[in-house]
């Protein structure tokens, strides 16, 4: 190796190092905010991108099923309460429940 490029290469060393730096405090970013999602994270065996990632990565694919099946609800129990409530089906008091259910189970993700 000349000498001459041993500048460049600690240039690139050092760049490197600031780059998995960023990354890791992305993750560290990430690991704090899916609770508020109501997602539990498991502690990884060994502290890796590797292991983080596949634990941040199941906890927000949860998540977003989570909130997309709440929201599927929320939008059933309102179109059941609709039609309760104009007469084209019976049981307004079940569809009335079955709404509040949906929007405390909504309002979790808000």
């Amino acid at each position: 190796m000349e000498e001459m490029d041993l500048p460049a290469l600690q240039l690139q060393l050092e760049r490197s190092r600031a780059a998995r730096l960023r990354a890791w405090a992305v993750l560290v970013e990430l690991s704090a905010i899916l609770p508020g999602a109501g997602q539990e994270l498991a502690k990884p065996a060994e502290k890796s991108f590797e292991k983080e990632g596949e634990i941040l990565e199941r906890a927000l694919r949860k998540a977003l099923k989570d909130r997309d099946e709440a929201l599927r609800e929320l939008a059933t129990a309102a179109r059941w309460v609709d039609r309760s409530a104009f007469g084209k089906e019976e049981g307004s008091a079940q569809a009335h429940q079955a709404l509040l259910k949906a929007l405390e189970k909504a309002g979790d993700f808000v």
